[in-house]
């Protein structure tokens, strides 16, 4: 019986800290298809560049355990920044992925990592972009056998054909 207890006021505890979390502004389910395509949006300008730039090179991947309903079963989800998502949601879209896809081309392998899956996350699903929490660095640059593209390479693919699609709407 009191394992029972300690079982059901496991899960109290965690259901109070999801719903803590979901509440605290910096996670929001966001999908491409929640973005007003009508309304016209400003280039980036260089402040919002830079702080672009600062989000993914000083902030670390996160993860968080959600529920898209309440009956659905809880699974882990990208953390995107809020300020990442307003200006995704409120300027050029194609301006803020060229900017992440030039880090992902460029920028250190954990930088890079980031920037991807943010793009990921932001265009396409938060269940997609969380894999890339797990992906090491040190593997990121090095060559696969039977001359496979580097993990680099295959995330640089995926996020120009996401750049492309995005620049056809």
């Amino acid at each position: 019986m009191a394992r029972a207890w300690l079982l059901v006021l496991g899960l109290l505890f965690l259901c109070v800290i999801i719903a803590t979390e979901m509440t605290n502004g910096s996670f929001v389910a966001l999908r491409s298809q929640d973005v007003n395509e009508s309304s016209p949006r400003a280039l980036l300008n260089s402040g919002q560049k830079a702080r672009i730039r600062n989000i993914v090179y000083e902030s670390e991947l996160a993860t968080r355990i959600v529920h898209d309903s309440p009956n659905a079963i809880p699974h882990r989800a990208l953390v995107i920044p809020q300020e990442l998502i307003n200006l995704h949601n409120n300027q050029e879209r194609s301006d803020v992925i060229t900017l992440l896809s030039e880090i992902v081309k460029g920028g250190r392998p954990r930088d890079a990592i980031a920037a991807g899956a943010y793009v990921i996350a932001l265009e396409e699903k938060l269940i997609s972009a969380v894999t890339f929490a797990d992906w090491s660095e040190d593997s990121f640059d090095s060559p696969r056998g039977d001359g496979l593209p580097t993990r680099r390479e295959r995330l640089s693919t995926w996020v120009d054909e996401i750049l492309r699609k995005v620049k056809e709407k």
